[in-house]
């Protein structure tokens, strides 16, 4: 049994010869399949546009060619459809089948991501343990983190640096000079008048204080 699409008389889509969804074509007609099919897409898509007015829920019009397309290609059956209220039920039906489709993918992406995170969270627990206990050291573990982009591991130290301060006070000799300067950087290290020379740093020493952070 085959189903044809009733198009309204005032349909600017092409009606002569239009092909009829689901069907082949007859003896000696065109047998050019993409002339075909995007003839059954304009008229699904005339249909569906048409439908628009009588639809409680009004698609967006950029979305109307999409959903032509799927219907024809998926080869879903389509009734004929004497009335623009029941092209409108037709036109209800695709748009809750495709959103409730995009509803599944779009919880089945945060599923997946929530399940990738907590998988990346376990690996740079378990690899910290690892490195806490001894097995492994702390600079392979990390390249290996890089390697599946998941973040370093980091602990606390503490550090010990040296550095170079220029202080401009006001004496009435060198030694005082001195004395008002160390004043200065023992007030206010980040004073106005102190210039830290940080192209000469020297490393001291640097311990490691705490344990890894996880967060």
């Amino acid at each position: 049994m085959t189903t044809a699409i009733a198009i309204p008389d005032n349909s600017t889509a092409p009606t002569g010869s239009l092909p009829r969804i689901g069907t082949a074509p007859a003896d000696g007609a065109a047998t050019d399949t993409a002339v075909q099919l995007e003839l059954r897409i304009q008229a699904v898509h005339h249909l569906l546009t048409t439908a628009g007015a009588h639809s409680s829920d009004q698609p967006d019009p950029d979305d109307l060619r999409s959903i032509a397309t799927t219907l024809v290609e998926s080869g879903t059956p389509v009734p004929a459809v004497p009335t623009a209220a029941a092209a409108g039920r037709l036109l209800a039906e695709a748009l809750t089948a495709q959103r409730t489709a995009h509803t599944r993918a779009v919880t089945e992406h945060r599923a997946a991501d929530t399940a990738w995170d907590a998988f990346r969270d376990d690996v740079r627990r378990r690899a910290a343990q690892a490195v806490e206990d001894g097995h492994i050291c702390l600079d392979g573990t990390n390249a290996a983190l890089r390697e599946f982009d998941i973040d370093q591991l980091r602990r606390e130290y503490r550090v010990e640096l040296t550095v170079t301060v220029f202080v401009t006070v006001s004496a009435c000799d060198e030694d005082g000079a001195y004395d008002a300067a160390e004043d200065e950087v023992r007030t206010e290290l980040r004073g106005d008048g102190l210039d830290i020379d940080t192209d000469d740093i020297g490393h001291v020493n640097a311990e490691a204080t705490g344990d890894f952070d996880l967060d």
